[in-house]
């Protein structure tokens, strides 16, 4: 996370309406930034390093 965020929430809502209600309350502790995710292309899935990476740096 960048810029001048402080804080990330994730939350589920079913209406844009109940959005709103939500971050009007939050609001009352601070600016509220919202961003919302139409969709996402990249599949959830977990990347590991190439184990090579994870090798012991040899001196010479």
């Amino acid at each position: 996370m960048t810029g001048i965020n402080s804080y990330f929430m994730k939350t589920a809502v079913s209406s844009i309406k109940q959005l709103e209600d939500f971050t009007n309350r939050l609001s009352l502790y601070g600016k509220v930034n919202t961003s919302l995710i139409i969709a996402s292309p990249v599949s959830h899935q977990i990347s590991l390093p190439k184990t090579e990476y994870l090798q012991p740096i040899k001196n010479e």
